[in-house]
Order: structure tokens, then sequence, then C-alpha cells
């Protein structure tokens, strides 16, 4: 993160890795004192401090003048009354290098037909005749003429879900849709797995209709290339997450986390200035107000610090068996007195105790939230109850589904999808007003993946809401 002048404020421990200062020396210096090009010193400091979002390819020089290609993304954030800018930037030296190689490689096989990086093919396409050279069996682990020379032994390499693909490329070129034939498949190894090829060719030789004769190109590996791809495309998810969970993270600490906090300064004020003017009854209103606030503000404080400590994995983190049965009973004494208050009934249903597998922090978090929730939304004199159900055994793993249901308000189907994603905020108002961190749930459905188990919701407007989530468990275990 830095000023709109370009000076850092903050950086990570990746970032200090990737350029080999310490974060010491980077609060005395300026984002453009990292780009090796003078010319390019601009484009760096507009790419961070002047975009929205926009992305920008560039050479930067690390502490000890060794260089490295960066991608860059920048975006300003309003914090306060104060603008910064914050910016991500991921060492892309190896992808480029990758694709720079391979760039090379292609025009060298193209115009030569160099048989050393790829294997060679010649197809006469009126009498079906094909050679493969010594390469085009040597690339994916075959010893030259391991396989019949002939279209139909080449169908039984190409992969099933591509080879109509593949043969519509051919098709298309031969008979004048396509102006070039380029077509990456999958190709069956000697080993049994699947490569990527890159199929490139050329009619050379023509009939006296001008029908297509002899076509011939090349086969060339381009497995690394689609795994460097795949690579980046996933950085590329990662990135859009990370700043998902930015703009969320900002969003709490600008608004969510402000406005419980305004109003106890407000109310501390306005009780401070006016206090021998209260009646007793007037004091204890202003109180109970300051309560309500204080509480929220820290149970929201408490979902933003084990949020932020998922994200950069400081978080503690141990399987182990656990009695489920118990940590439910164990935080239906948490929520005990609220649901007196409100005359709901909690119930567990069930003859014999459960052993789960999974982090007890982590999942009497889940529970926690699960029934503060139920709570909120329950209204008077209504049931929250606790249910368990043995699922089917998936690949010799068993699974236990725990479900926390409440006879409350419900969820529009419209809303359920925005409960557990970061990017999307849906929070509301409580039987009484309560307000939500807008964390809870984001948090039970990190906790629970964590611990191998997914979650998902039921709900019906008016009828009340089933939250289910599941857990590795020992079905040995029964009392």
């Amino acid at each position: 993160m830095v000023t709109l002048k370009g000076d850092y404020i903050f950086v990570n421990p990746v970032y200090c890795e990737m350029t080999g200062y310490t974060k010491q020396e980077f609060s005395k210096m300026n984002v453009v004192d990292l780009a090796v090009n003078k010319h390019e010193k601009g484009s760096f400091e507009r790419s961070i401090i002047g975009s929205e979002g926009n992305m920008i390819e560039i050479e930067l020089c690390r502490k000890n003048r060794t260089s490295f290609w960066a991608e860059i993304r920048g975006k300003k954030i309003k914090i306060g009354n104060n603008t910064f800018a914050l910016g991500i930037i991921r060492d892309i030296t190896q992808n480029r290098s990758d694709k720079l190689s391979l760039i090379k490689s292609e025009e060298r096989l193209f115009l030569a037909l160099d048989g050393s990086a790829s294997g060679l093919w010649d197809w006469n396409v009126k009498t079906d005749e094909v050679f493969f050279d010594a390469n085009y069996f040597t690339i994916s682990g075959y010893s030259p003429n391991a396989f019949e020379h002939s279209i139909v032994e080449w169908r039984k390499h190409v992969h099933p879900d591509d080879l109509k693909y593949v043969e519509g490329k051919i098709n298309d070129y031969l008979y004048g849709t396509l102006k070039e034939y380029r077509v990456e498949f999958r190709f069956k190894t000697k080993s049994g797995d699947w490569m990527w090829v890159l199929g490139k060719g050329k009619v050379f030789e023509y009939d006296t209709d001008g029908k297509p004769i002899r076509f011939t190109g090349t086969h060339t590996d381009i497995t690394s290339t689609k795994i460097a791809e795949k690579a980046l495309l996933n950085s590329e998810k990662e990135l859009r997450a990370l700043n998902a969970t930015k703009d969320k993270f900002f969003s709490i600490i600008s608004h969510d986390l402000k406005s419980p906090l305004s109003s106890i300064l407000g109310f501390t004020q306005v009780l401070s200035s006016n206090f021998d003017t209260y009646n007793d009854e007037e004091k204890k209103k202003a109180i109970e107000v300051l309560k309500d606030a204080s509480e929220n503000s820290y149970k929201l404080l408490e979902n933003l610090l084990e949020w932020s400590r998922m994200q950069t994995g400081a978080i503690d983190f141990n399987i182990e068996p656990l009695n489920i049965i118990e940590l439910v009973n164990n935080e239906f004494a948490v929520i005990k007195l609220s649901c007196l208050q409100k005359q709901i009934q909690l119930k567990v249903n069930s003859a014999k105790d459960f052993e789960v597998f999974a982090d007890k922090n982590m999942i009497s978090t889940v529970l926690r939230n699960l029934l503060s929730n139920a709570v909120k939304y329950t209204p008077k004199g209504g049931l929250i109850s606790v249910d368990f159900k043995e699922r089917a055994p998936t690949n010799d793993e068993k699974y236990l589904e725990i479900m926390v249901s409440d006879s409350g308000v419900g969820i529009e189907a419209k809303n359920i999808e925005k409960l557990f994603s970061v990017s999307e905020s849906y929070k509301t108002p409580g039987i009484m007003g309560e307000k939500g961190t807008g964390l809870g749930l984001i948090l039970c459905k990190e906790f629970v993946e964590k611990n191998n188990g997914e979650i998902w919701v039921e709900s019906e407007v008016g009828k009340g809401s089933k939250f289910i989530f599941t857990l590795p468990y020992n079905s040995d275990v029964e009392n």
C-alpha cells in the first residue's frame, strides 16, 4: 500500500522476499525506485497510483541488482478521509520465459520442420497413407515405429473427448472453411497418460480438380505450456479472490466497524454532557444502547480477526477426534440466556454420540455462529434443533451431516447464494433488530471446508431455515 505520491506505507512479507528489501527499507522508498527502465517508471507509478484495476507487465530490479518481470494491478482505496493506492504484484518471470520460448520454438518448427522438438507427419489424403517420423513417436515415449502408420491408429491415440473436434478442424481446413490448420488436443503416451500437443499443417499438393492430396505438418508437445496456462488461470482466479477479500475487508473496516463505534462515541458524548439532566430510566436506556453497540462491535472484530488469520494462514489447525454432541451442548450453554429471554426451546435430536475428525476451535466457531443466527431470526416461542445424519460412504470415507434448524423467518431463494459469498454482502436485521457482522457465514464456510467438509442451506420464507454441514467421522464409536 502506498500514498498517492508513491511512498510505501505497507508491504507484506512476500513482496519483501520477492524484491530483497526489508519493510524498514521500503518505508524510505518510492514505488518508482524498483523500475529497471527509466522510461517505464511513469508506467509503473500509474499502474499502482493512477489506475483502477488495470494490469501492466514491467521489469523490476531487486536489491541485489538482478531483475524480474512482474504483473502489476493497482486500485485506489479510501480509508476514512484518506485515499491510498493498493498494488498487487506477481512475479511472472517464469511464465513470460515459457511463453517466449514456446513462440520461438513454434516459429522455428513451422519454418524448418525441425523434428528435434516435434514430430513430423505426412498424410496422403486420397490414399489415406500416413508417415510419422521418429520424433513423432519419441516425444510421447514410444520407440520409433511402435505403432502402425495409419489414420486408424492415430485416432486410437487421440483423446476420445477431443477426436470429433480435431477431425472437424482438419475437414474445415482441407475443404476451405479454415485458412490455417492449428489445433490443440490430448494424445496418449506410452505410459497411458495424456500429453497436450499442438498440431499444425499445410496442404502442399492438390490434384487437377483442386482437391488436396498431400497434407503435411508437425505434432508438438505443449504439455508444459498448458500446465503453465492453467497455473496462470489459477493465479488470476486467486487474484480476483484476493481483490474480493480486500474489498470486503476495507468495506467492513470503513463502514461496518465504523458505524457502531460512531454510535458508541456519540452516545457517550451525549451522556457525558447531559448526565445530570437524565433520570435513572433514561440513563439505563442509554447504557443498554451502548452495551448493544459494544457487543456488536466486539463480535464483528472477533470474526474479522478470525477471518483475517484464516486468509493469511496464521490460524492454528489441529484435526483430532471430537464428540460433536458435547460441542453442541457447550454452545447451547452460551446461548441459553438469550433463548430464555425469547422463550426459545433448544433441542438435540440424537440418542447416541458421534465422533468426528476436525479442529475443535474451528467447529466450535461454526456452531456458535449458526446457533447465534438461529436465535437472532427465531421469534418468541420458537424452536432451535440440531440433528445428525450419517451419509453413505464416498470413496471409503464416512461423513456426518450436522443440521442446525430453526423455526424463524426463513430466507428468500434469491439471497441464499449470497450468504457464503465474500464479494456479495447480505445482511438482514434479526427479529428484535439484532445486527449481523456479514462475516459469520463466510467464516463458517471457510472453516468447514478447511476441515474437509461442505456447508449449505435449505430455507423457506416464513417456515425457517436449516443450515447443514458435513465432517469426516468414525461410525464405529457409538455410546
